[in-house]
């Protein structure tokens, strides 16, 4: 007789009983993989796919042999799905074990296939997993592009499951790119997509996923909320993740400043990756209290959570508990098909005709009971790996009761605080053993608190049932002063009462030792950047005395607006405003240095300029004059092993106050001004010389001269804007974006025009520091 794969499965199924189903149902495809039993050629390459599966990770070179074999009994059919099943499964084994080019290869033969056949889901998926494979290989813009396709292939409301996938996975692949905004929009379509479902699972990965890119983009209180929305959404039970929620939040309050707040977190992020008893989860707190502590310029206490860090992380990765993560991980997105196929397919089978509902029943079977088995050997894998690592960490935490010779000391003690065990340690370091400690101190530590902070935290532990950690200070053997981090840990039965107590000391008296003088060389270091800071805000008053006031500047201008912003707190920037008997003189200049050379350098050129102006007329003379007496003064040389690079670039603009029209002449060093009318820029440009490094006559520097209305705007400015690093590359602004700015300035009403300039500056360089001093000064001269 010739069974179908589903009878023959079914069959296999009711002639064992159930705890031995799955090793039957391995058995049975084996057989008829293998055409021991004869089924119809489509049933045979089902089996040999199936199959396949169980050594996707554990013997890919037999998994893809087996499925190789399978494709060529496919073409063989001339079924496209089931060629295209073949496909991607090819895909998923590359996938899976980390050959991301050739995965992605095999699911771009899926898609040609599914296409073909008019398979949404299955289309869909291929999309979806070929993006995985680029995100994987970092090609992100080609992964943005795989997602849409999956995405505009996939029905409204249809397959939520990936659905949600793919709008997280664009939300990652949009920030990745620097696309914060379509980032934004595909991770709150994601939670849209979660939320319509009901999925609270998946909601809460939307709300955690939205929750570190806010942090990303710096916009903390928003990450705040997300991670609270989460948070009330996580079951009590579920430890280990609340661990990593709390540790997320304490990020985010670290990045706004509320230290408190952070401690708060990360302390209850360390309670519950204790009960939690992951390793994991462990170790992120500890590595986040570090740097919390650093912060806060606690450093000793940042070193010993440093260490309990590295210590922790030593064990993850002796415990190769990161393999079996990405295992896991990469098993579950293996079985995404399996599980979408069954939650998404049912939806669509419910608008076929009844014929059709009856055969994709009978696909949903043998999917179900393959899926099944999937799931169920992977999480046997898992447990049994998991198993491995209980039993090393029963093993070291019996080595850690029972050792002798590390440094830390340790009592233990039964569950009313009688003393049942001291380590060598101890002896080394106070010359007691048991028996003198019982004499010594009484045979219960708790009787005698040695302090009232370790009085409390003994009530505090024997109450929770949690380990709590105080500082103590101790004399040894030697009569030497011990500082001393110490840690109660109660031990529970399994009835939940305290069984034992284990109090373990880590000494900290170097780190003691080495905070107080860290202390110290701070405290001398504040003296010193005090004095510092005294002796820039006084240069920086003596600075804004030689620039030009207000009341100076608005006689000659009929509105103007200033943007001057010193890197650190001087500049090296200034700005000029000046009036003879026929001509008012303006410029802008930058000078080299910043901070208190270039302040000193800006103070010195605006004098030189100022007597320029006065013995000379045209704008070229007096660049090149104001060039000779910087030379002068400076007493620089020609030669150039001995010349100092100081200098400057100016542009320069004389106004004539007797023409009826407005006539304007510049002269520019390395400095170009723009006139603006209406939206409209012009850019005059300069001369190709910095001022300061050689001997310059007027001749070797243009001028120009031109008229315009009591419309037109002067804009002078540095290099500090333009070359200011920031957005989401870190790139600098550059001029034709800065070009653009200036002319959407110049048409918002006045007391909007420097508001708008702050703003996009602040915005851009968020994140970063300032990369130069900043100067942008537009202006209308009164007609």
């Amino acid at each position: 007789m010739t069974l179908t794969l589903r009878q023959f499965l079914v069959a296999s199924m009711l002639l064992v009983p159930c705890s031995f189903w799955a090793t039957n149902y391995l058995d049975s495809l084996r057989k008829v993989a293998l055409g021991k039993i004869e089924v119809p050629k489509s049933n045979r390459v089902q089996a040999m796919l199936e199959l396949s599966k169980f050594t996707w990770a554990s013997n890919p070179d037999s998994s893809l042999s087996l499925t190789t074999q399978a494709l060529d009994l496919a073409e063989d059919l001339g079924d496209p799905v089931i060629i295209g099943d073949v496909w991607f499964d090819l895909g998923m084994i590359g996938y899976i074990n980390g050959s991301f080019k050739s995965g992605l290869s095999d699911f771009e033969e899926s898609v040609k296939v599914y296409e073909k056949a008019g398979e949404v889901f299955k289309l869909a998926n291929s999309y979806y997993q070929g993006g995985l494979c680029l995100k994987e290989l970092g090609e992100y813009n080609q992964a943005v592009s795989w997602f849409e396709k999956a995405k505009n292939t996939l029905p409204d409301m249809q397959f939520y499951q990936l659905s949600f996938s793919v709008a997280n996975e664009l939300g990652e692949c949009y920030f990745s790119n620097g696309d914060t905004l379509h980032a934004k929009e595909n991770y709150n379509e994601a939670i849209k997509i979660a939320k319509y479902h009901e999925d609270t699972s998946a909601i809460i990965k939307a709300h955690i996923s939205l929750g570190v890119f806010f942090n990303d983009v710096s916009q903390i209180n928003e990450a705040v909320v997300e991670f609270n929305k989460a948070i009330k959404l996580v079951a009590p039970s579920n430890k280990m993740l609340l661990a990593q929620l709390y540790n997320h939040l304490g990020e985010s309050y670290i990045l706004k400043n509320d230290l408190n707040q952070a401690n708060k977190s990360f302390s209850l992020a360390l309670t519950l990756a204790n009960e939690s008893k992951s390793v994991v989860a462990k170790a992120k707190t500890h590595f986040n209290l570090s740097k919390l502590y650093e912060i806060q310029q606690k450093y000793a206490l940042a070193l010993i959570e440093y260490k309990l860090y590295t210590s922790l992380h030593d064990t993850i990765k002796n415990l190769k508990t990161k393999d079996i993560s990405s295992l896991q991980a990469k098993f579950d997105n293996a079985n995404k098909d399996q599980e979408m196929k069954l939650k998404d397919l049912e939806m669509a089978r419910s608008e076929a005709e009844s014929k059709q509902k009856l055969a994709n029943e009978a696909f949903k079977q043998n999917v179900m009971i393959g899926g099944f088995v999937v799931v169920g050997l992977f999480g046997f894998l898992l447990l049994l790996a998991f198993r491995r690592q209980k039993i090393a960490n029963k093993k070291l935490d019996q080595l850690g009761m029972v050792a002798k010779e590390i440094e830390n000391t340790v009592i233990i003690t039964d569950g009313e605080g009688n003393v049942e065990w001291i380590n060598e340690s101890y002896k080394r370091k106070y010359g007691l053993g048991l028996e003198e400690f019982k004499e010594k101190y009484g045979e219960n530590i708790f009787d005698n608190p040695p302090t009232e902070e370790f009085k409390s935290k003994v009530e505090l532990a024997k109450r929770d049932k949690k380990t709590v950690q105080f500082y103590l200070s101790n004399t040894d053997k030697d009569n030497r002063q011990r500082n001393i981090k110490s840690t109660l840990t109660p031990r529970l039965n399994e009835n939940g009462d305290i069984s034992n107590f284990i109090l373990i000391d880590t000494e900290v008296t170097e780190l003691v030792i080495a905070e107080q003088q860290i202390t110290k060389q701070r405290d001398k270091l504040s003296g010193l950047y005090d004095q510092l800071s005294e002796s820039i805000d006084y240069a920086k008053r003596i600075q804004e005395a030689v620039l030009p006031h207000h009341s100076k500047i608005s006689r000659y201008v009929e509105e103007y607006y200033l943007q001057y912003l010193p890197k650190d707190g001087v500049s090296g920037d200034f700005y000029f405003i000046e009036e003879t008997d026929a001509h008012i003189y303006l410029a802008g200049a930058d000078c080299t240095g910043h901070g208190v050379p270039g302040a000193l350098m800006s103070v010195i050129c605006y004098n030189l300029l100022e007597n320029a102006v006065h013995r000379y007329t045209e704008t070229d003379e007096i660049l090149a004059e104001l060039n000779n007496q910087l030379i002068k003064k400076l007493r620089q040389s020609t030669d150039d092993s001995e010349h100092i690079k100081d200098g400057l670039d100016i542009a320069l603009v004389r106004i004539s106050k007797d023409n009826q029209n407005l006539s304007l002449q510049f002269s520019g060093a390395h400095s170009a001004i723009y006139l603006v009318t209406e939206g409209v820029l012009q850019e005059m440009k300069p001369t190709r010389i910095h001022l300061g490094q050689n001997q310059i006559s007027a001749e070797a520097i243009k001028k120009s001269t031109l008229e315009i209305n009591k419309e037109t705007e002067v804009v002078f400015f540095s290099d500090g804007f333009p070359d200011q690093k920031g957005g989401t590359k870190g790139k600098k602004f550059y001029y034709p974006p800065f070009r653009e700015l200036i002319s959407t300035v110049n048409q918002l009403p006045q007391d909007e025009k420097l508001k708008h300039l702050n703003k996009v500056f602040s915005k851009w360089k968020i994140g970063k520091d300032q990369t130069d001093d900043v100067l942008v000064w537009g202006l209308k001269i009164k007609s």
